[in-house]
């Protein structure tokens, strides 16, 4: 038959093998195989068949056809799928290959080719590979290669695709909006990549639940997300804009600890005149002119957030921070500081500890025995509130001092080990004031001492850690000898 033998290799100087042989080399396979008639009478089934699709022993024993393809579409997804298609099979010649997904879980890769007799088909042979672990593993890599890791939504790679698509497609016409998360520098910066991952996600989310079921959201660059929307007017458009706000708001409302900010720019096609490309440029045009008016609202507004977030640590009290204020008041008045100078050291007594943000707090009450490691941590928190200052305009004019509030008078102090003079007076007054503030405050926050060990604690260290001109006059605003 050569319909059966093309592409095959028999040895004619050979005997023909007997059934037994060829019986024995059918159940060697690690496919399982079926032969069936065009009445679905099975003609032959190996060993392997019946594991595959888990026949017990008992059906295995009746020997039942019609029992057996039974069994076989009960455990099958779409078993009206597999019916129709067998019957168009088995009048065709040509070879077929496809996939038949289990309820189980399991997939299977179905080859089949005709039982032919002369030109007559009398039936169909069926192999059958149990192609789990193999369909699993390429179903993960084409959804690695089409979606962003860390949000789960698309990449560009799909976003590409899907404008080419729909350029040549009847669904215009097609709305395009391109959001961007504000203040994502800002956010690694302070609070590191992983509280950036952690905002990038929940814009992901945002954005998802204002948009419709047709509507596509990729994430397609480090802060950028794109909307394609099909077959979407301005007006529909724009409604969904004003859920992404909305749905911004109610997340905000939730999470004042630190919130969102997202800029957004939109644009509509209405035909294949204007390119999906050129629709996507004038909506990435718009997001940036909407970043610019943002960018510093969203940035004072994280700052802001964070400092607020401070405040709800034991450690950063506001009755403290008042009292430090008084002191750096009373000080820096004496001391002959203009109004400026004073309003300056009074908002630096209040935000000198902002970039403690983010630290854990058992190392915020920390006092002393601090490991290698944790120590580089807190030497590292000027430089941290000097960036976040930095990037916020209603700070950026206190972010040097910021940077230099933990200088001592002979140089040891850090992170730019400044000496004398060279360090701001606010700064200078705000040591005496913090240092002074921690002796005589209670425990635990405290150190509990009387004013009289107090003084005497700023006088020794008075040429060291302090200025003595100004300890000096420090003693003589308190009054104490």
């Amino acid at each position: 038959m050569p319909h059966e033998q093309e592409n095959a290799y028999f040895n004619p100087q050979k005997p023909q093998l007997s059934k037994s042989q060829l019986a024995a080399i059918l159940q060697s396979t690690a496919d399982g195989i079926l032969a069936v008639d065009r009445k679905c009478r099975v003609l032959m089934a190996n060993n392997r068949y019946l594991d595959l699709w888990q026949v017990p022993p008992l059906l295995r024993a009746r020997r039942d056809d019609r029992a057996l393809l039974q069994h076989l579409l009960e455990q099958l997804k779409d078993p009206e799928a597999f019916q129709e298609k067998n019957h168009t099979l088995f009048n065709s010649t040509a070879d077929h290959i496809d996939i038949l997904h289990l309820k189980d879980g399991r997939v299977f890769e179905r080859y089949s080719r005709p039982l032919m007799e002369g030109q007559e088909i009398i039936g169909r042979v069926w192999s059958f590979s149990n192609i789990t672990e193999r369909f699993s593993y390429e179903a993960r890599l084409k959804y690695i290669s089409l979606h962003d890791p860390l949000t789960g939504l698309y990449n560009r790679a799909y976003y590409e695709n899907e404008l080419q698509r729909l350029e040549g497609d009847r669904e215009y016409p097609v709305a395009i909006i391109s959001a961007d998360l504000d203040g994502l520098k800002l956010i690694n910066d302070i609070l590191g990549h992983k509280e950036g991952d952690r905002m990038l996600k929940v814009c992901a989310l945002v954005l998802k639940k204002a948009l419709r079921k047709s509507d596509i959201i990729a994430r397609v660059g480090g802060d950028e997300f794109v909307l394609l929307m099909p077959r979407t007017d301005q007006k529909a458009m724009e409604k969904v804009a004003a859920r992404i706000r909305m749905e911004i708001e109610n997340y905000n409302r939730q999470h004042w600890d630190l919130p969102i900010s997202m800029s957004i720019g939109m644009a509509v096609s209405k035909g294949p005149a204007q390119s999906l490309e050129e629709t996507y440029i004038a909506a990435d045009s718009l997001m940036y002119r909407d970043k610019l008016n943002n960018s510093e609202k969203a940035r004072n507004r994280i700052v802001r957030a964070l400092l607020a977030g401070l405040a709800e640590h034991d450690y950063f009290s506001s009755e403290q921070t008042e009292r430090i204020q008084e002191l750096c008041w009373k000080l820096g008045q004496r001391a002959g500081l203009n109004m400026h100078q004073l309003t300056d050291l009074q908002l630096l007594a209040q935000v000198q500890d902002l970039g403690m943000v983010g630290i854990a707090d058992t190392l915020l009450v920390k006092k002393d025995n601090f490991t290698e490691e944790e120590w580089e941590v807190v030497c590292r928190h000027p430089e941290k509130g000097f960036r976040i200052a930095s990037s916020s305009p209603d700070l950026s004019h206190v972010a040097d001092l910021i940077l230099r509030h933990h200088e001592n008078w002979d140089g040891s102090g850090y992170p730019l080990g400044l000496q004398g003079k060279a360090i701001p007076i606010e700064c200078r007054i705000l040591a005496i004031a913090n240092a002074y503030n921690d002796m005589v405050s209670p425990p635990p926050r405290g150190r509990g001492m009387n004013d009289a060990a107090a003084a005497a604690e700023l006088i020794n260290s008075a040429g060291t850690r302090f200025d003595p001109e100004l300890v000096d006059l420090f003693l003589s605003v308190l009054e104490i000898d």
